[in-house]
């Protein structure tokens, strides 16, 4: 019996139906959520998420700037714009895109980000509460994924957990959130590029995160039958043809759609639940990005003393 589909469209709907409500209530309470994406350069791909940023906050009756300084800003120039922006009263979340100039140290750079209006827990403080559990905002992804295995309705607990990536926005935030996971106890697997039989482990696996940007790197004899399967991976590739020979548009370039790190159609097959791509994890990316806009606000009326609300 194929899988059962994670529609992430409705799981990111329902969730941000309900910060609505919370956003609204912030208002009340006397602080706007208001987010600002702060961009070093122009990038195609920052470009398309701080669209997607924008809509989802006009949607929520929330606050949103895209602020876009030149290419050729200077490290010191752009901590000064971040401490400038920690500093406005108005300001309740912050969001640096990446990728930055390679004269621009990231780590240092995400060291300067507000960390009360830290949407996608990067600063280091925040790491370190994910750490011993005490964080409010975490990075966006791994929240969706964590998301998403709660909306299986399944139990975690003595499951064994893959996860294909080992990066600080997806692979290592999510393996603490599961081991943190209340009442879950699932053994936690993190392979990466120099585990040397990372098939091994998918195939004893209960639960597979994959996210290693690499189209059709789990195929069906990978999969566990009855196995958990969340695609994290999104490629853009080539439409073809029966013969294998790429689709053109009218303007003769080369048509392009988007998949995930699973062969699809056979993952699926083997699988209990499987996320689409696109449709899965990225629109509960976006949902998780304004419950940490939310979470930040509240912490900044908490602050002030006239947040009488719940988290």
């Amino acid at each position: 019996m194929p899988a059962q589909l994670l529609d992430g469209q409705k799981i990111a709907a329902d969730l941000l139906r309900d910060l609505k409500s919370e956003a609204a209530h912030c208002t009340t309470a006397g602080m706007k959520p208001h987010l600002v994406s702060l961009a070093v350069g122009p990038t195609a791909g920052a470009k398309a998420y701080a669209a997607r940023q924008a809509q989802v906050c006009s949607e929520l009756g929330v606050g949103f700037e895209e602020r876009v300084l030149s290419e050729v800003t200077t490290e010191r120039e752009l901590h000064a714009a971040l401490d400038s922006l920690g500093r406005d009263p108005k300001v309740t979340g912050v969001l640096l895109a990446m990728p930055l100039p390679h004269h621009i140290d990231p780590r240092r750079a995400q060291s300067a980000v507000p960390v009360e209006k830290d949407v996608e827990g990067v600063h280091p403080t925040n790491v370190g509460r994910l750490m011993v559990g005490t964080q409010s905002a975490a990075p966006c992804t791994a929240l969706a994924v964590m998301e998403l295995l709660k909306a299986t309705g399944e139990s975690l607990r003595g499951r064994e957990v893959v996860v294909i990536n080992h990066s600080e926005i997806v692979g290592k935030p999510l393996a603490l959130l599961l081991l943190q996971s209340v009442n879950a106890s699932p053994t936690v697997h993190v392979c990466h590029v120099a585990t040397r039989d990372t098939f091994a482990h998918v195939q004893r696996a209960d639960i597979v995160v994959v996210a290693v940007g690499k189209p059709g790197f789990l195929h069906g004899e990978h999969i566990r039958p009855g196995a958990i399967v969340i695609d994290v991976g999104i490629n853009r590739v080539p439409v073809t043809d029966a013969k294998g020979i790429p689709a053109k548009d009218r303007q003769g370039r080369v048509k392009t759609h988007l998949v995930g790190d699973c062969a699809y159609e056979e993952v699926r097959e083997s699988a209990s639940w499987i996320t689409p791509v696109p449709g899965g994890v990225g629109p509960v990316t976006v949902a998780m990005l304004m419950r940490n806009l939310v979470l930040c606000t509240k912490g900044m009326l908490e602050g002030a003393g006239t947040w009488k609300g719940g988290r």
